[in-house]
């Protein structure tokens, strides 16, 4: 499963409040009156505490540029509320990591600073909208979803007690940030919940399923950045191919893998997504793909070429036989020929690849996707990467990649 969107965690300490905190265990009396010593946490459940610490600051953070800039009423009230809610949420979370022994970052999530960089930079017209859009619907609509999931994944009982008492919070949030949305938009706030209609500066044709790899790639580059030996990596890199979920297939045994997203480096940051079909991924001789993330770094003019020049017809290549000079992350091979790698192979699972030749064969442009996450069709590689296409709403998986 993918990381926790920041704002899951911050909302859960939120809806636990203090009153629920003093329930938990981690700082409880011992039986003989002295202070129990703070048992460690999960991995899961520390990072579940550090990403919340981020949330509350990107989240206040949001809130004072929309009370700086907004000029509706609704808006700013909302922005009021999550000033208040996430002041409280801040001084809960930190009584609660001090009690568990985590210490919490200072410093905001990639995809929050985008987003705040992003917000700060938008036409005073749009402004509403895509606050609304980014830290409101969005952000809940996912948190929802995943939370969810995160249910059946948490080992530590506090924060089990947190994402129970806070799933209820989250859709009651969900459902606030569509009405202020839909009222904001003149569109009738039902329509909203339901998903029928689109948020946002989202186009309405743009594909739910598209949208959702946008998504996940988002929190893909996230995980990435986490190292930042990868992070030095993306800043020299002229694209990057990025797979949501690469073992549902056997590896080199023609089974159809899946979708991935390309984003390469222009004059003015990194393009808008274009989507290919993955026929097989090449990893070495009758190798099962465990599963999870991966994604490939384009370092070469030479990598990106068969990408931004192909079309729907033409199936090609991203491997030594089409002579590409390919290797793992972390570990580096000797520079071939008097240069370094053409690709860098990072996956979510460390060491997956260690010593194996990796490569991708029967890549596609894909017409459809493209032409339902952009709404036109005609479409190819050079228009979208290009920029002569307009995304829908906004680059935020390019914007993450820059920053």
């Amino acid at each position: 499963m993918r990381k926790f969107y920041p704002l899951i965690a911050a909302a859960a300490v939120a809806a636990c409040g203090a009153g629920a905190l003093a329930q938990m265990p981690a700082g409880a009396p011992a039986m003989g009156g002295e202070a129990a010593a703070p048992s460690a946490l999960s991995e899961a459940g520390s990072d579940f505490l550090k990403d919340a610490a981020q949330a509350v600051q990107g989240q206040l953070q949001a809130a004072q540029v929309a009370l700086a800039r907004t000029a509706s009423p609704a808006v700013k009230a909302f922005a009021q509320q999550m000033m208040g809610d996430y002041t409280r949420i801040g001084a809960v979370l930190q009584q609660m990591a001090q009690a568990r022994g985590v210490a919490l970052p200072a410093e905001l999530s990639v995809m929050d600073t985008g987003m705040l960089r992003l917000l700060g930079t938008t036409p005073g017209a749009q402004f509403d909208a895509r606050y609304l859009d980014t830290f409101g619907v969005q952000a809940h609509r996912q948190s929802v979803e995943q939370f969810r999931q995160a249910l059946q994944s948490t080992p530590d009982a506090d924060v089990g007690l947190l994402a129970r008492q806070a799933l209820p919070v989250l859709e009651q949030h969900l459902q606030r940030a569509q009405e202020v949305q839909a009222a904001a938009a003149g569109a009738a706030p039902a329509a909203v919940a339901e998903g029928s209609a689109a948020t946002g500066t989202a186009a309405s044709s743009q594909s739910q399923e598209e949208r959702a790899e946008v998504e996940d790639a988002v929190f893909i580059v996230q995980h990435m950045k986490s190292d930042p030996g990868v992070t030095a990596l993306l800043q020299q890199a002229k694209g990057v191919f990025i797979l949501r979920d690469y073992g549902r297939a056997t590896l080199d045994a023609g089974v159809p893998s899946g979708h991935g997203v390309l984003l390469t480096r222009q004059d003015n940051g990194f393009s808008n997504p274009v989507f290919y079909n993955l026929g097989r991924i090449i990893a070495g001789t009758q190798t099962r793909a465990a599963g999870g993330e991966m994604a490939l770094l384009l370092m070469t003019d030479k990598a990106v070429r068969d990408f931004t020049t192909s079309d729907a017809d033409k199936k090609f290549s991203l491997s030594a036989d089409a002579g590409l000079h390919i290797v793992p992350y972390p570990r580096r091979a000797p520079a071939s020929a008097g240069h370094g790698p053409d690709v860098i192979v990072w996956s979510g699972n460390k060491g997956a690849y260690a010593g194996r030749a990796i490569g991708l064969r029967d890549l596609a442009f894909d017409a459809d996707a493209n032409r339902d996450y952009y709404g036109r069709d005609g479409l190819n590689p050079s228009r979208i990467l290009e920029g002569s296409v307009q995304t829908p709403g906004y680059n935020v998986l390019g914007m993450v990649l820059e920053v």
